[in-house]
């Protein structure tokens, strides 16, 4: 797996310069994606605990398989 920054932020503006945004608009769209990030935690813990509650459990290997 490779080594990316804790709040993926170079993630999201390779992601973000592949889509073709640039100078102002770079800025303001990842100011913006960069505010979803919290929410995509609190998402995916809350789906990790309910599939805990419902006895379903996975491996390191398995939750971060990238297929």
């Amino acid at each position: 797996m490779k080594k990316t920054s804790e709040d993926y932020s170079d993630l999201i503006l390779k992601d973000l310069m592949k889509s073709g945004y640039r100078g102002q608009e770079l800025y303001e769209e990842f100011i913006k994606m960069k505010g979803k990030i919290g929410y995509a935690y609190n998402q995916m813990a809350m789906e990790a605990y309910k599939d805990y509650k419902e006895g379903r459990t996975y491996s390191l290997e398995e939750a971060f398989d990238e297929e």
